[in-house]
């Protein structure tokens, strides 16, 4: 008798450890005595012991370990004194979600002066934790002071959803800084900015820390940041960004590919990017890939920046306006530029730079310098131009390093003939420096010397 009651206990002590535990609360807020998130009297609970989303972990941010939904959906203000992280229980058990609705606001925000980090939200902030905010039908997050950031804590995912609503960011947001994390829009507007300080205080990270990996998911909205995007911040980081029929514009830079061992793509569909400068793989792996749109650069376009760096721009239609140089291939780095349509137009285009290897091919598109074109101008390098279809337009022709070749195979090459006449191109054909067909004909066309294939 006593063995089998001793067994008992210990199957009674097996089952407690190793159940899994289930949480299911949900906190429907109501304001019923005003806009303060943390009196118990605005909120109706059900399935828990609790009378507030943060009464268990207060005075600090974590919300209740049981926590499952958290909807403030009255269409009224609500107040947050202080920060917020939206998250499950620290096995994993379940996803804590935070939902606005119905043209409702919730302000994030210290009651006095706040230090300069502000007051934020985390989204699965902690180990192995799950979390979620969708603001959605005309609703409106405000971080007055603070920022948020997404997946934080090994095996950590995290999500950020903007459906039909808006979001203000006074500081930064990081989609993955050190496990996983998404940011989805749609018809959504979202601003990152107007605390002031430096511009890395008002920037959108994605895969912030090594390991760790960030995507965005943006479609017919808008997105506004005083600072930069950079995807792919670290080392063995992975970052993505999706972006469709959305007008993004940026104070400051674009950068993908931020470490040596990263990986970032950003493509771009029928949207607009306004931005001060862009480097693809600035220092490990990135992809910039655009199909039609508009795409404004203040400053440099860099394809491979670094030398760890490679570096792709695909464009597949659409136009990139460059206010300063199309640099590919830069010290040392490997860059690459395909445009199979669209147009290129950019004050001029260095290839090769400090010793880098690079590659332009046109195929049916357009790449327009308004000064020269230039193929290492440091005397080294590897640089090759495929001139397959389309226009490829400058100024001038520098050949500066001997490892550099256009090749034609059709389509047109623009040169003002005050730099280069028709005998200077065919001098160039004949000293293997442009590899085109013996039909090829070479002829002036205003103050251009144009090479063309016969017949063109």
């Amino acid at each position: 008798m006593l063995k089998t009651k001793s067994a008992n206990l210990v199957l009674i002590f097996m089952l407690l450890v190793f159940t899994p535990i289930s949480y299911a609360a949900e906190y429907e807020w109501t304001g019923a005595t005003g806009q303060d998130w943390d009196n118990p009297s605005n909120w109706d609970v059900t399935g828990s012991m609790y009378t507030w989303p943060n009464e268990e972990f207060s005075p600090w941010d974590r919300v209740n370990t049981d926590c499952d939904e958290i909807n403030i959906g009255t269409g009224g203000i609500v107040d947050r004194w202080g920060s917020l992280n939206i998250r499950g229980a620290d096995d994993g058990s379940n996803e804590a979600v935070l939902t606005l609705d119905h043209s409702s606001q919730l302000s994030v925000r210290y009651k006095s002066t706040p230090p300069p980090w502000g007051a934020d939200i985390g989204i699965a902030r902690g180990g192995d934790s799950r979390g979620v905010v969708e603001v959605r039908d005309g609703s409106y997050l405000d971080l007055v002071y603070g920022a948020i950031r997404i997946g934080e804590g090994n095996n950590s995912v995290g999500k950020f959803t903007i459906n039909g609503a808006s979001a203000h960011i006074a500081q930064w947001l990081i989609v993955g800084r050190t496990s996983k994390g998404v940011l989805e829009m749609k018809d959504g507007t979202l601003d990152i900015g107007g605390f002031g300080g430096p511009s890395a205080w008002s920037t959108l990270y994605l895969a912030y820390l090594q390991g760790s990996t960030g995507t965005i998911e943006a479609k017919s909205s808008s997105i506004t940041m005083d600072g930069s995007l950079i995807v792919a911040c670290a080392d063995d980081s992975t970052g993505a960004a999706e972006i469709k029929d959305t007008v993004i514009d940026m104070g400051v830079n674009l950068d993908i590919a931020n470490a040596p061992t990263s990986v970032g793509t950003v493509e771009i569909r029928n949207s607009t990017l306004s931005v001060g400068s862009v480097s693809v793989g600035r220092k490990g792996t990135g992809k910039l890939e655009m199909r039609e749109g508009l795409v404004e650069v203040a400053s440099d376009l860099t394809v491979g920046r670094e030398p760890t760096a490679t570096g792709t721009l695909e464009l597949r239609g659409g136009t990139i306006n460059v206010g300063g140089r199309l640099q590919i291939g830069y010290a040392q780095a490997v860059g690459k530029v395909e445009v199979r349509h669209g147009t290129v137009n950019s004050r001029s285009v260095f290839m090769g730079t400090h010793g880098g290897d690079a590659e332009l091919r046109i195929n049916e598109g357009k790449v327009i310098a308004d000064r020269r074109i230039v193929l290492g101008p440091d005397g080294v390098g590897h640089i090759r131009i495929f001139l397959n279809g389309g226009l490829l337009q400058g100024q001038a022709l520098y050949f500066g390093c001997p490892d550099s070749l256009i090749v034609f195979r059709g389509g047109e090459l623009w040169i003002n003939r005050f730099a280069l006449s028709e005998a200077d191109m065919q001098d160039l054909i004949d000293i293997g420096k442009i590899d085109a067909p013996a039909d090829c004909q070479i002829t002036t066309v205003g103050d251009y010397t144009v090479l063309g294939s016969s017949g063109e």
